[in-house]
């Protein structure tokens, strides 16, 4: 995984695609840019793996691993920036929060984002998100994300205190 821009990692698992005879492929392999994609039959799915020095930062991560599916985060332009708040009983719930109230903020305005700042107190979550709005005739990507599932979710601080945090979110290709 590669250094992201604060100072944690992000890689994708692509699943959900089944063999042409309709069978599943189970089959992992390597991308050019060195993330693995790993296919089931289960329907298009994408499972986010994201670390940080700080909870706040491995959810950006996250969220930029997600926004990675459909874009490349570092060619957004930053032209406008939002406030996200959101709460929820556990650091698990609160990803899940989190990576939805992103993609409803991406539809709900019409933008992409790609830088993010995010700062957790308990279970309570404040983030700035900033990006560009996609002009109509842009709009309609291969890939249009739905949002986080409770799918292979995890939420972990190991003894180094990097935070490590997995989920699942569901997509579909236009």
């Amino acid at each position: 995984m590669n250094k992201g821009p604060f100072g944690g990692t992000g890689c994708l698992d692509e699943i959900g695609r089944s063999e042409p005879n309709g069978q599943p492929s189970n089959n992992r392999r390597a991308r050019e840019d060195g993330v693995e994609t790993m296919q089931f039959s289960e329907g298009p799915e994408l499972k986010i793996q994201a670390e940080g020095p700080t909870l706040g930062a491995a959810f950006a991560e996250a969220a930029l691993a997600m926004i990675g599916l459909v874009t490349d985060p570092a060619a957004i332009r930053l032209e406008e920036t939002i406030e996200i708040d959101c709460d929820a009983p556990s650091a698990e719930q609160l990803l899940v929060k989190w990576l939805d109230a992103v993609v409803y903020e991406m539809k709900a305005r019409g933008m992409i984002f790609g830088v993010f700042k995010v700062d957790t107190d308990g279970f309570q979550l404040h983030a700035e998100a900033s990006g560009e709005h996609v002009p109509q005739e842009r709009q309609g990507p291969a890939i249009r994300l739905k949002g986080a599932t409770l799918k292979g979710l995890a939420v972990s601080e190991d003894l180094e205190d990097e935070w490590r945090v997995e989920c699942t979110v569901d997509f579909d290709r236009a």
